[in-house]
């Protein structure tokens, strides 16, 4: 019993680590897709975040720089996404998958000189006494930052009127226009703010799980993100829930030895992409959008 404790303790701490940048992107995008706009760009986000945080932190010794860096590069990429769908209503699922492209590409390129090479990362904290399990316990800030998101983002969205106001944008933006709410505006905000979201999750990645940079460093987690939102029902608190699961999918292959299960490792690891295959094939129909609750203008440049 003992051993399947410090197995299963084993299973979550790996959690978190895994889970952290999944929850991060998906929260952002989940804000972003609440006032109307998909954002398919976030695997590139994601992977600029990535890259900025890394040079940013090898040149300055300083993480916590290296995570501002990369927030600001992230909005920065999500203005022009927010430019062509909002402001000119471009078609959302092209400009999202041109960022996408083009993120990844301009992050190999940023990096491309910076293979093999190592930086500090985040300095964990200890919560002292017994207040936190010990999976739960000396992670870093963005960690513990990502969990508290959830719950603050869930209250802001269903007990504020802000929230209620995205929520009105989300699904009918053209009578949110006639009662004086400026649509615009409210989705340059959400769309803005989920760039911050993807690029420090990006961060995450290098300044946390590996403390250095590769190519396809994301690798494709910013998709895993996309399917985590339908996958919570653009709720923020089963967001939470949603992450922390597919982060324990993602953790198998380190404990599977260990629970005596003899799966080939890149099966497991396959299994959140496959998972996130179905979800996006499903919410592509019109009819399943509505049942699962998504927001009724999403996607739709017009309003």
């Amino acid at each position: 019993m003992a051993d399947l404790e410090m197995v299963l303790s084993n299973l979550m701490r790996y959690a978190v680590d895994y889970s952290t940048p999944l929850l991060l992107a998906a929260l952002g995008e989940a804000l972003a897709e609440r006032s109307g706009v998909l954002n398919l760009g976030v695997e590139g986000i994601m992977a600029v975040g990535a890259a900025t945080g890394f040079v940013v932190t090898l040149h300055t010794g300083n993480p916590w720089l290296g995570v501002a860096a990369a927030g600001l590069a992230g909005l920065l990429l999500a203005a022009i996404h927010a430019f062509f769908s909002v402001t000119l209503r471009a078609n959302q699922i092209v400009s999202g998958l041109a960022l996408a492209i083009a993120g990844l590409g301009l992050s190999s390129m940023a990096a491309s000189g910076y293979l093999g090479r190592t930086v500090p990362k985040l300095e964990t904290l200890h919560i002292p006494g017994n207040l936190a399990p010990s999976w739960l316990n000396d992670h870093n800030p963005l960690a513990y930052l990502a969990l508290l998101l959830s719950p603050l983002l869930w209250l802001l969205m269903e007990r504020t009127e802000w929230g209620l106001t995205v929520r009105a944008v989300g699904d009918d933006p053209s009578t949110a226009r006639s009662v004086g709410i400026e649509v615009a505006r409210l989705r340059y905000v959400c769309v803005l703010a989920g760039g911050a979201a993807a690029g420090v999750a990006g961060a995450y990645l290098p300044l946390s799980v590996y403390g250095g940079w590769f190519e396809g460093i994301t690798a494709g987690r910013g998709w895993i993100a996309l399917g985590i939102v339908i996958l919570g029902f653009w709720n923020p608190l089963r967001i939470l829930l949603a992450s922390y699961f597919v982060g324990a999918v993602m953790s198998l292959p380190h404990v599977a030895p260990a629970l005596g299960l003899r799966v080939n490792e890149y099966l497991l690891l396959a299994i959140p992409y496959l998972a996130v295959i179905a979800v996006l094939s499903i919410a592509s129909i019109e009819a399943a959008k509505k049942r699962v609750g998504a927001p009724m203008s999403l996607g739709k440049s017009e309003y």
